[in-house]
């Protein structure tokens, strides 16, 4: 007796003990949209002519065009639009290029581009494996949250689109955290890009964070990654302000504290149904 009585009391002991740690946290993110604000004309004139015109010169004999735009935004693919396109189908018009529509051209919005936040499964573009600690977000994040949706842009300047640069597009992006790339303003998420390759396209800057029972909120400002600047050969400067963005998260609280518990309680139940099953 005195026997049984010492091993209760142990789970019961560890019971308590598990009750009091703090809550561990691993919620899951689930689902939630993505949304950018695109500064169209930030993507157009700000740029590094000198490091343009040093590629060009080099290679083709030519230099940047300075009366005439960089990228121009040409158009927004939702999620549900994405799914089964090919990366040509995302060419922003039929047009042949955008020579063909400097005159008149009109630039269409480039704000409120919604992404839709991917699950474990996706229809199109890379799944959600994100999880964290509300209580200390950055800290804990592991993984990565997928989104579906794209943009694509035109190239403005006749320069390059004789080099045959007519048109790019990027989305189907992945947010994540890293320490390592929260360095001067940069916070240390940053959103990549999964078409026709994954290269980080856009550090974030002024970040602000906020948790909630069952959601997760990241906004902030949008700025080129070096990456996204070294692909084309420095032209859109590093840190470069580009517009804004905003997550709106759904997730699934699963507090480890619970599993210790549930730890515990399969202990003492084993133990009773053995005692039963002993007779004794």
């Amino acid at each position: 007796m005195q026997k049984h009585v010492r091993t209760y009391s142990a789970a019961i002991l560890f019971i308590l003990a598990t009750a009091s740690m703090p809550p561990a946290r691993a919620d899951q993110v689930t689902g939630g949209s993505l949304t950018l604000n695109l500064d169209g004309a930030a993507f157009a004139n700000d740029v590094n002519v000198a490091a343009l015109d040093a590629v060009l010169g080099d290679y083709y004999g030519t230099s940047y065009d300075t009366s005439q735009t960089f990228l121009e935004f040409g158009r927004y693919i939702s999620g549900s639009e994405i799914v089964g396109l090919s990366a040509n189908d995302l060419r922003p018009g039929t047009a042949a290029s955008f020579a063909d529509l400097r005159q008149g051209w009109v630039r269409p919005s480039s704000t409120g581009l919604v992404f839709d936040v991917n699950g474990s499964t996706a229809a199109a573009g890379p799944t959600t494996n994100f999880t964290y600690d509300p209580s200390n977000v950055a800290g804990t994040a592991s993984g990565q949250i997928g989104t579906a949706g794209a943009v694509s842009f035109w190239y403005g300047n006749d320069p390059l689109i004789a080099t045959g640069s007519i048109w790019n597009a990027f989305g189907n992006f992945t947010l994540q955290y890293d320490a390592a790339r929260a360095v001067g303003g940069d916070s240390g998420w940053y959103l990549s890009n999964t078409i026709m390759g994954v290269v980080p396209v856009f550090d974030t800057q002024n970040v602000v964070v906020t948790t909630t029972a069952g959601g997760l909120s990241i906004s902030g400002d949008l700025v080129y990654a070096p990456e996204f600047s070294e692909f084309f050969f420095g032209g859109p400067p590093a840190g470069q302000n580009v517009g804004r963005f905003s997550l709106n998260a759904t997730s699934v609280p699963e507090p480890a504290s619970m599993v210790l518990l549930g730890s515990g309680l399969v202990g003492v139940i084993s133990l009773a149904a053995r005692r039963r099953a002993g007779g004794r």
